[in-house]
């Protein structure tokens, strides 16, 4: 991976509309319907994130984070409580969400630069504009050099950070990272944390990280722990939050 280049990726990804500043849940009561009955999933959960910041959601297995994730990109809503951004009840659009496995539309027969393109296309770019916009965008992300790879020829870091650009295409102001760093080791998920920063920050974009993972907690902005459907907050890394927009 090449150095990011903030000047193009601000131009691509940069500052649109900032007066859309928070992401917001209150109060939201979810519950899933299992063959011992109702399981409540999230229960009383309250959670702000800004824009420019990196919050970390830690939980076990089976604690709710696929669940609170779609509850926060709108494709899942809540049976009580609010999901809104700045006090409007919308957040569909303006959220884009990884889960795990990274980039699983990727087809065998494409690079990486035909992957980014698609994903273009896709937001309505035409076919030569989307390929010209996708190799910029390779570019301000500091991955030119996976351009003519294909989805087997990169290792699993590499993988996300493709990801992470394929989210972007949809122009989001809200990233929600799903487990990302599951088969990374700690050298590789901190080279992702420090990869998921300088986007977030320097795109003001907001980031809800969703992991399993306390020395991932440890490197973030902010620190929550998903448990018993409530989320609570474990403590904030000044030195991060310093570099917030």
């Amino acid at each position: 991976m090449t150095e990011i280049r903030i000047d193009r990726l601000r131009k691509l990804f940069g500052p649109r509309d900032l007066d859309v500043k928070e992401l917001c849940l209150e109060d939201v009561e979810l519950s899933h319907l299992t063959r011992c009955g109702l399981r409540k999933v999230l229960s009383g959960a309250d959670l702000v994130v800004g824009r420019g910041e990196v919050v970390v959601v830690q939980g076990q297995t089976q604690a709710g984070k696929s669940t609170l994730a779609h509850v926060l990109d709108g494709s899942l809503e809540p049976d009580g409580g609010v999901v809104a951004v700045d006090g409007h009840l919308r957040s569909h659009g303006l959220v884009a969400t990884i889960s795990h496995p990274p980039a699983s539309d990727w087809s065998d027969s494409v690079d990486a630069h035909g992957y980014l393109a698609a994903a273009f296309a896709k937001q309505g770019f035409p076919s030569k504009a989307a390929g010209a916009v996708a190799g910029e965008a390779l570019d301000a992300l500091g991955l030119a050099d996976l351009a003519d790879q294909g989805p087997w020829d990169v290792d699993h870091l590499d993988r996300v950070r493709l990801a992470v650009a394929g989210a972007l295409t949809s122009m989001p102001s809200w990233l929600v990272l799903d487990e990302p760093e599951l088969k990374l080791g700690s050298a590789q998920s901190e080279m992702l944390c420090g990869f998921v920063h300088v986007v977030c920050v320097e795109a003001h974009l907001g980031c809800v990280w969703l992991t399993r993972s306390s020395g991932i907690a440890s490197l973030d902005d902010r620190w929550l722990v998903l448990r018993d459907g409530q989320l609570t907050a474990m403590g904030e890394m000044p030195s991060r939050r310093s570099r917030l927009c």
